[in-house]
């Protein structure tokens, strides 16, 4: 399962080499993928888009599924900042940055930084003592941990961010 074009690419590398594997390319982003990203989605034994607007951008046959959240996994953690200190942060609570107004709080960048973004994020670590924490196997423990998330994307059909972490009871900012 299959969400970037290098992540496709890998899968197709090991069908190559005579590995079985089947290849489903899942597809968020509303607006036209690159020639490339279209020519290996195609190669995919299935396509997925969030949304009908994705699936139309995307210009292949693929199935539409929206999202869902299991409310078992994702839910309101009583004692977040028992939860905030378990992920090794500082600060007293993990919010969006506004460490003007709350200097206990820590703001932190979850994900991958690509290197078109590494000077942005730059910039945002010295404006907002953001901390960057890169991609993270536990998204769980995070959305227990933090008390706002913001998602400011742009070109994103719709997150499943969002509504994990609405479940997970924080505060977001999209």
């Amino acid at each position: 399962h299959t969400h970037r074009i290098n992540e496709m690419i890998l899968g197709l590398f090991l069908r190559l080499f005579g590995k079985q594997v089947r290849l489903v390319f899942t597809r968020h982003h509303g607006g036209r993928p690159s020639w490339l990203t279209r020519m290996v989605a195609r190669r995919a034994d299935a396509a997925v888009s969030l949304t009908e607007q994705v699936a139309e951008a995307l210009g292949m046959p693929s199935v539409v599924i929206g999202h869902g959240v299991d409310l078992q996994t994702f839910h309101r953690e009583p004692n977040r900042p028992k939860a905030w200190r378990a992920l090794g942060q500082p600060g007293e609570v993990g919010i969006a940055p506004l460490q003007q107004r709350f200097p206990s709080a820590t703001a932190v960048l979850i994900g991958l930084v690509t290197r078109s973004h590494r000077r942005w994020a730059a910039q945002l670590q010295k404006i907002a003592k953001l901390i960057l924490v890169g991609e993270q196997p536990d998204p769980v423990s995070w959305y227990r941990g933090l008390s706002i998330v913001v998602q400011p994307s742009h070109a994103e059909g719709f997150s499943l961010v969002l509504l994990e972490a609405l479940a997970s009871g924080c505060c977001v900012v999209a």
